[in-house]
């Protein structure tokens, strides 16, 4: 039974921290959130989670920071290929640095998010000379480009905690790719500028050479954005991107990120199946953008929610990452509190509000704990007293 006395504000001492609840069993414990909402609730999230990953603020658009307007070119680059291109300013990359030392200050580690990915990147980046008015760049322009634009955000960051953090790292994984098949789980996204230019999937198995060539040995390169019907398409790519460990630009590949934003009456079988079949590739987990919603139509309801919650953690925690064995290494909600979920925003379409996270807003707009918080409490209570130690299912 959830909590009856639910509502407690996050940062009370009754409250248990989630990161600490769940530290024998995930890595990192991580919440979504963006710099204004990680400075504005520092003290909550401090207590709750490991790592943090940005929303938006470490996407292509948010480091080009063009403004819809051409850019201003910068410099040069030679690619490993030998091609020589010009390359455009980033105006985000001081941004960066700012939430880098926020990370720093509070002692918190973050999922770089993201790469490469098809929406949210300037169109701009993908025509010749920069310029919307003309075509699109050719496979070798974009493939350099690619690789000047990996470089620059891996380095940067890696520069700064060399520099600010005695080397130690805050970005411990990296989304290299995001979300590259379609909705339907049949086939590459089609409504890609890099699907436009490639036609093929090479940009992706470049983005895991290039992510390789320049990102520390330790941080982790994740292929983020599997779904249950993505599954096939999933296991695939990666054994294809594996595949390319040789030669002057191999790929490496530590971690499938699972998207999970799940429904109430979502078929965690079905879930489990997709664990199963990764795990069998010896790939680590991460839960990477985990809410539970209502499917159009149907209105939300707190203790169905919550009971999904519970469900869903008492089956991942199977599958933590224990010892040498491949598992689920860390989980990240995909919100901190319902006002602010992504899920409300106009471009969803949602029929119906949705109220996916753990916490809320109260009537003192203070944040607050919901049946869900208490829900994920209890799941992981009762695995720890009947389960001292987790339990895989898969043989590989």
């Amino acid at each position: 039974m959830f909590i009856s006395n639910s509502e407690r504000v996050w940062t009370d001492s009754k409250v248990p921290s989630l990161k600490d609840l769940f530290a024998p069993y995930f890595e990192y414990f991580g919440l979504c959130t963006d710099s204004k909402r990680l400075i504005l609730l520092r003290d909550g999230i401090t207590k709750h989670a490991s790592s943090v990953t940005m929303e938006n603020e470490f996407k292509p658009q948010f480091l080009f920071r063009w403004f819809s307007q051409k850019p201003v070119l910068d410099g040069t680059f030679t690619s490993s290929a030998g091609v020589t291109i010009s390359v455009p300013k980033m105006n985000g990359l001081v941004h960066i640095a700012d939430i880098l030392e926020l990370c720093r200050q509070y002692g918190l580690k973050m999922q770089g998010h993201t790469l490469i990915w098809h929406a949210q990147t300037d169109e701009a980046f993908f025509h010749q000379d920069y310029d919307i008015e003309g075509p699109l760049a050719g496979k070798e322009e974009m493939t350099a480009r690619e690789e000047w634009y990996i470089k620059s955000v891996i380095t940067f960051v890696q520069n700064w905690e060399n520099k600010n953090n005695d080397g130690k790292h805050i970005v411990y994984q990296w989304d290299v790719i995001n979300d590259p098949f379609d909705d339907q789980g049949k086939d590459l996204r089609k409504n890609s500028r890099w699907y436009d230019i490639f036609g093929n999937d090479l940009f992706i198995i470049n983005a895991f050479a290039f992510a390789n060539k320049y990102a520390a040995p330790d941080v982790k390169l994740c292929f983020n954005g599997s779904e249950d019907h993505k599954r096939d398409l999933t296991c695939h790519m990666v054994k294809k991107i594996l595949e390319h460990n040789k030669g002057p630009l191999p790929c490496r590949l530590d971690i499938i990120g699972i998207h999970s934003h799940l429904y109430t009456n979502y078929n965690l079988e079905n879930y489990k199946k997709s664990l199963e079949a990764f795990l069998e590739l010896g790939i680590d987990l991460a839960v990477t953008e985990l809410d539970v919603a209502t499917l159009n139509g149907i209105p939300y309801r707190v203790k169905k929610t919550a009971a999904f919650y519970k469900k869903y953690f008492s089956m991942i925690l199977n599958y933590a990452k224990k010892d040498e064995r491949p598992g689920i290494s860390s989980v990240t909600l995909w919100g901190i509190n319902d006002e602010a979920t992504w899920l409300n925003l106009k471009f969803m379409g949602m029929e119906k509000a949705q109220f996916p996270l753990l916490f809320k807003r109260d009537e003192e707009n203070l944040v607050v704990t919901k049946p869900t918080f208490w829900a994920l409490v209890e799941a992981v209570n009762k695995f720890s007293k009947s389960k001292k130690t987790a339990l895989f299912s898969y043989v590989y």
